[in-house]
């Protein structure tokens, strides 16, 4: 049987798919692929290790008593520069820094959805393999004393995902937090007769899946540090990254013990209670 006589479509797209333009549109646009894998995963690389270098820092910061000129070289030399053009009526300041080349598109997208470096964003991130990570850093500073710092960093999974930041881990000090976000938790604990070094929280209000941890004053240096470190793993690696406990590895097992010390006290204050209660009837 003539398969060409038989099937005179397939026979067709064969012809075209093995002509020399279609080998060499495709090994083009190959190259082209691989190119832009290679960039942008070097990119994420350096953002990983230029994010480690710079929670680093934040976690050595003591609020209220490190000076901003004291620290200021080491932004500079991470590259961190701090704008005081962003929140110039309460001195907070703030840098940001993306993966490249996805950033310089992102910084054009303008506010429609027909817009050339929209449109080539958002194409680029369904490639498999490319990923999207931005980051912020925030330091409320006053009369050169450092009040607090805070850091964001927003991991792009799936555009598809009505165009959000599936992930995004917020550390901070309790001045660069909202009250609201901690304080239900901060009363618990209260309660209980007992300081936490930090506070976990969860924002689902802000994005779906948005958590971070809240430094209080009265912390001490190793849970700090803990609180201020972000598995930057997760950027080169995201598909393995899926939870808190995954992008928060170190802070995750220090708030759950706090969490059992919490209960374990709020019950031995009950019984307390309770035997206080019964001797008095």
């Amino acid at each position: 049987m003539d398969i060409k006589k038989a099937f005179p479509m397939s026979a067709w797209a064969l012809h075209t798919l093995t002509s020399r333009p279609s080998r060499w549109l495709f090994g083009t646009s190959l190259i082209l692929y691989l190119c832009l894998f290679t960039v942008v995963r070097v990119s994420l690389y350096l953002q990983a290790k230029k994010t480690d270098h710079i929670l680093e820092l934040f976690t050595k910061i003591e609020p209220g008593k490190t000076k901003y000129s004291s620290i200021k070289n080491n932004l500079q030399e991470w590259r961190l520069d701090i704008d005081p053009k962003y929140h110039p009526n309460d001195q907070r300041y703030y840098s940001y820094y993306g993966t490249f080349p996805l950033q310089q598109l992102a910084d054009h997208r303008g506010e429609y959805n027909d817009n050339i470096a929209w449109r080539a964003f958002y194409t680029l991130l369904q490639l498999p393999g490319i990923r999207y990570v931005i980051s912020s850093g925030t330091i409320a500073i006053k009369d050169d004393v450092v009040l607090g710092v805070q850091f964001r960093t927003w991991v792009v999974r799936d555009v598809r995902e009505d165009l959000r930041w599936p992930y995004a881990v917020v550390v901070a000090d309790q001045y660069l937090s909202s009250q609201s976000d901690y304080d239900d938790e901060i009363q618990r604990f209260d309660r209980a007769g007992f300081k936490p070094d930090f506070i976990f929280v969860r924002f689902p209000k802000v994005y779906e899946k948005t958590f971070g941890t809240t430094v209080l004053p009265e912390s001490s240096f190793p849970r700090r540090k803990h609180a201020f470190t972000i598995n930057t793993r997760c950027f080169t690696n995201i598909t393995s990254c899926k939870n808190a406990e995954d992008y928060l590895p170190d802070a995750m097992p220090d708030w759950t013990e706090m969490q059992l010390k919490q209960i374990a006290l709020s019950h031995k204050s009950d019984k307390t209670f309770a035997t206080k209660n019964t001797k008095a009837h």
